[in-house]
């Protein structure tokens, strides 16, 4: 897919970072390579969510080694991944920005990423545009069990990417979650009056699941770019079990809050995901003691049911306190 050039767009390429100094130079270094779109001028961002900086001396090398790139860095002292994201926000916009794009700092960008995300949204004029996330296997070899591990990940990425891309087909798009692990938000809305990332939700995770679901209930378009490809790296650290059922949990736990905000009737609805995952878990049992890819299910299934478990009991993840990667 080429960039079409149509009227010029100023754009800047955010991450928000936190004590993640070799993921983050890995990110920027892709940023370096990667083919910038026709009729656009673009800036780099990085906002660092800490209380002193320490990024810059990175930032710093970075930018001597490639002086055409135009890296900025801001620190964001109060905590949170939404409070940062917001920053984000209102920097591309002071700036005079039409485009945001955000991806994570554990993640590195395809070569034709940013013209992928770009010529979606002059094809679509979509308000919000999102794309696949592809897991990358850390260098380090891997142990058997972590390995199962990893191909459990890869698997249920590629299976979300193709259900995305089926409902995108579909033009089912108000079922598409647009997540800033990997997206591109026009500035003319987003950023914008109610259009924000929740703040109150400061360690859950799930702002921009929500400001997407808000996007798409306002009537806004939601675009998706199969082929702005985002690599993320797996330490060795999120290949384990526990950690599988922690994030799913935690994942899951935020989203059935929001239903539950939305619609109080919702509790119906995971009376009946409750009993499912019971009944799937046990039928998977005796198969995930020799399958990997039914105990890597059935962890999943486990992350469902603790998410529904946490909140009938009224509990809140906290899941961004702490930070994996490196």
């Amino acid at each position: 897919m080429n960039c079409l050039n149509t009227r010029h767009l100023a754009i800047t390429v955010a991450c928000l970072t936190r004590k993640r100094p070799i993921m983050l130079q890995a990110l920027v270094e892709s940023w370096a390579t990667l083919k910038l779109p026709e009729g656009a001028s673009v800036g780099f961002l990085v906002v660092e969510n800490d209380e002193i900086p320490h990024s810059l001396e990175i930032i710093g090398a970075i930018r001597s080694r490639f002086p055409r790139l135009a890296l900025h860095h801001i620190l964001e002292p109060r905590p949170g991944i939404p409070v940062a994201r917001n920053r984000a926000l209102d920097y591309g916009i002071d700036l005079g920005s039409d485009l945001l794009c955000f991806v994570d700092d554990d993640e590195e960008v395809a070569a034709d990423w940013l013209c992928e995300l770009v010529s979606m949204y002059r094809m679509t004029g979509a308000i919000a545009i999102g794309g696949p996330i592809v897991p990358k296997e850390p260098e380090q070899l891997l142990d058997a069990k972590a390995a199962r591990i990893f191909s459990g990940v890869k698997a249920q990425a590629e299976e979300r990417n193709r259900r995305v891309a089926k409902r995108t087909e579909a033009d089912n798009f108000r079922h598409v979650t647009v997540a800033t692990n990997n997206c591109l938000y026009d500035l003319s809305i987003v950023g914008r009056g109610s259009l924000r990332f929740d703040e109150s939700m400061v360690w859950t995770g799930g702002t921009d699941a929500k400001l997407s679901a808000e996007i798409a209930a306002a009537g806004h378009r939601i675009g998706w770019a199969p082929s702005a490809i985002v690599f993320e790296t797996q330490p060795e650290a999120r290949l384990t079990g526990t950690y599988i059922i922690k994030t799913t949990r935690d994942r899951v736990a935020v989203y059935i809050e929001r239903k539950l905000r939305e619609n109080r009737s919702y509790h119906i609805v995971i009376v009946a995901i409750l009993i499912i995952r019971l009944a799937v878990y046990a039928l998977l049992l005796p198969a995930s003691l020799v399958s990997s890819k039914a105990q890597f299910k059935n962890l999943h299934n486990s992350g469902w049911i603790l998410a529904i478990l946490h909140t009938v009991l009224g509990r809140k993840s906290t899941r961004y306190r702490n930070v994996t990667g490196y």
